[in-house]
């Protein structure tokens, strides 16, 4: 493929589910293409993450908005004209979309523009929702991680399913450590305080029971006071960023969702790849890879219910086997597959 192809994400040292699935995408199609990874931040080196990737910053670290928008405009279309082979690029986000659309405007610069949204087009405010479909009306094509919310809000797209980060099924995980496991950014939408106030829910015949909380954000220190307030220090732990996945899941026998929304995360396909029981807030998007043989499913409005449920869980062994099928269709998110739906999706624009 003669072409230039250009993943484009706000920064990719956050290591988040999108950061990583646009490496892996990154990864696939570059043997077939040239590709690079393309970020606004610039605190982020081409450390081992991309060490099969070409990796660039437009290196904008203002906190001003109007100078970064403009400034990220500017860089972007300055980037783009540099290359001289076709380009496609590929914006993980509405506001990135935009940056794209200008930026191929005002330096009537040829590239493709590709929309990659991961988040749910439902979880969006109406004003967000109305510019977005405007935005949309002038980008090239549209890929989606589900089928569900953006086509019944008249977004177009191909569906197409993230490269999941676990490849081969483990063999093994040990289910007799009593550990539940919650993983992603520390913020406002992963919303680990009510997991805390579930945990701390438990009754005092479960306090054999440990929880462990990976990933790094703002709200750690909120976290931290919350973890003392609850009195629940001995049996917490934040763990920070961690990349060895059997460490993470290899010894754990719950694993907790408890965002206000999402996409399709990357860590709830990990954890149904080592075939962990699932308990989550509900959200439509989890129903391609959520069902009621892998897990249990409270209303978002719920708190008391899901600290039920949790109850459930840490009493009943036979429970949580009966839920520890994982997923469903065990060729979701294979390398191969996902890798060839990509390619020929933009073989049409080339």
């Amino acid at each position: 493929m003669d072409t230039e192809i250009i993943i484009f994400s706000y920064d990719f040292s956050r290591r988040g589910g999108v950061e990583n699935v646009c490496i892996l995408l990154a990864e696939s199609l570059s043997e077939l293409a040239k590709v690079s990874l393309l970020d606004i931040e610039n605190k982020c080196s081409n450390n081992g993450d991309f060490s099969r990737v070409p990796f660039e910053s437009l290196g904008i670290t203002s906190n001003l908005k109007t100078y970064r928008f403009f400034k990220t405009i500017f860089l972007l279309g300055k980037r783009i004209k540099r290359s001289r082979k076709p380009q496609i690029c590929i914006g993980t986000s509405w506001y990135l979309i935009l940056v794209l659309v200008l930026a191929r405007w005002i330096c009537k610069a040829k590239i493709t523009i590709v929309s990659w949204e991961h988040k749910q087009f439902r979880d969006f405010s109406d004003r967000d929702k109305r510019l977005m479909k405007y935005i949309y009306s002038f980008i090239d094509g549209f890929v989606v991680l589900d089928d569900n919310s953006m086509r019944r809000e008249s977004c177009p797209g191909v569906v197409i399913e993230n490269i999941r980060t676990i490849q081969e099924i483990p063999l093994s995980r040990t289910t007799s450590e009593n550990i539940i496991v919650a993983v992603g950014r520390l913020d406002d939408n992963k919303a680990f305080d009510r997991l805390l106030i579930a945990f701390a829910s438990l009754e005092f015949s479960q306090e054999n029971w440990m929880l462990h909380i990976y990933g790094d954000g703002p709200n750690k220190d909120k976290l931290e006071l919350l973890v003392e307030q609850l009195r629940i220090s001995r049996r917490v732990s934040l763990k920070g960023y961690e990349r060895n996945k059997n460490l993470i899941y290899g010894s754990a026998s719950i694993f907790c969702m408890t965002s206000y929304s999402e996409g399709v995360p990357c860590v709830l396909i990990e954890a149904l790849t080592f075939k962990i029981p699932v308990l989550a807030f509900e959200l439509e998007s989890y129903s391609t890879i959520l069902t009621n043989s892998n897990s249990i499913m409270v209303s978002q409005k719920c708190q008391d219910d899901f600290n039920e449920n949790l109850q459930r869980m840490v009493s009943d062994y036979n429970l949580r086997q009966s839920l520890s099928t994982g997923l469903s269709d065990t060729g979701y998110g294979k390398k191969d597959i996902v890798t060839r739906r990509w390619i020929g999706f933009l073989e049409t624009y080339v």
